[in-house]
């Protein structure tokens, strides 16, 4: 199955908050399914990062590597 994470999905995962329900948390770490992201989201959660509103262990790149996330473009869907 194919996902279009919210921006706000991605963050809550990297920040593991409370507010993300469990089904949908082990979507999101589960290896097997395949997670994208638009590039509008990757660009806004860069800002929080430049802002050191949100901090990652490795950056941006390594989390979606990390959680096996991808940016969509027009050759996906």
């Amino acid at each position: 199955m194919k996902y279009l994470l919210d921006t706000h999905v991605v963050l809550w995962t990297a920040e593991n908050s409370p507010l993300l329900p469990d089904r949908v948390k082990t979507i999101i770490l589960d290896k097997d399914t395949e997670k994208y992201v638009s590039i509008v989201s990757a660009w806004e959660i860069a800002i929080k990062l430049g802002t050191h509103k949100l901090h990652l262990d490795g950056g941006l790149p390594e989390f979606f590597r990390a959680c096996q996330i991808f940016c969509v473009n027009d050759k996906i869907f």
